[in-house]
């Protein structure tokens, strides 16, 4: 009996033995896995970080190239109505031509409803008059209609292009937050360069400011611009380094370097002047 008691109480004892793998992770253990989960961890934010970089980096460069060419557009457009004058009114044309600034006219509204006789026809407001003017059957057509009225008094018919933050009328950014005018408004967001090049009708350029006298020289007009991304430098910029120079079609210094973290963009074109010279 007493052997099956010890023998009871050896087998209670043994049923008592914890498990082999109760004793949790080492020290040892845990600085391994906290490891491999650190570098883990770290590839994935950077691969997220590389990824947000340039998702922002391309946002920035896209919003550039749109600013651009927004306001390239519209300057092509309407430098194209500089001189418009179907009244012959003396004075409407380029009235201003610097490398920093242009400043234009032309007459393209205005006398579709005036009550006056704009066309020497015989006819008033011959577009709005309900009357078939051209005997064609049709009313108010819009070739019927007496658009100009030979003056530059409408809205758009005296235009002016210059930088907002330009003191020193060089054509560049004196520093600070800077954009492209129309007539005192903003027309593009962060342009820091602006430069013009006038050209005769051989092609060769005209010393700026162009001279009252020689206004009447220009047929084509070179308009280069430079934006900047945006009014601060984003986080995502850092080491990066604008070392560029730009340069108009002319090869001529319109930005030095620069030498900070901001992106930049150059556009320019070339705008036949159609409505000068005739």
């Amino acid at each position: 009996m007493a052997d099956q008691k010890s023998e009871q109480r050896q087998e209670g004892h043994t049923m008592r033995q914890p498990a082999a793998n109760d004793h949790g992770f080492t020290l040892i253990e845990l600085m391994v896995y906290t490891g491999i989960f650190g570098i883990v961890l770290g590839a994935i934010f950077s691969a997220y970080y590389g990824q947000l970089r340039s998702q922002v980096i391309q946002r920035d460069v896209a919003e550039m190239q749109q600013n651009l060419r927004a306001a390239i557009y519209l300057m092509d457009r309407e430098i194209k109505l500089a001189g418009l004058n179907p009244a012959g009114t003396p004075g409407i044309g380029m009235l201003t031509a610097d490398a920093h600034e242009l400043r234009f006219s032309m007459d393209f509204r205005g006398g579709a409803s005036d009550g006056i006789d704009n066309d020497d026809n015989s006819l008033i407001d011959e577009g709005e008059n309900d009357l078939d003017d051209n005997g064609n059957g049709l009313k108010d057509e819009p070739d019927e209609a007496e658009w100009y009225d030979g003056d530059t008094d409408d809205p758009g018919e005296d235009v002016t292009y210059r930088l907002s933050n330009d003191a020193d009328d060089n054509g560049r950014n004196d520093g600070g937050i800077c954009h492209l005018l129309r007539n005192g408004d903003v027309m593009a967001l962060n342009i820091e360069a602006l430069n013009f090049v006038y050209l005769d009708e051989n092609g060769v350029p005209l010393a700026t400011p162009v001279a009252a006298a020689d206004l009447g020289l220009i047929r084509s007009i070179q308009v280069a611009l430079v934006a900047r991304s945006g009014e601060r430098v984003s986080t995502f910029a850092r080491g990066h380094v604008d070392s560029r120079i730009y340069r108009n079609q002319r090869d001529d210094v319109i930005l030095p370097a620069q030498n900070d973290a901001f992106r930049r963009l150059a556009l320019s074109t070339e705008v036949k002047c159609r409505n000068l010279g005739l």
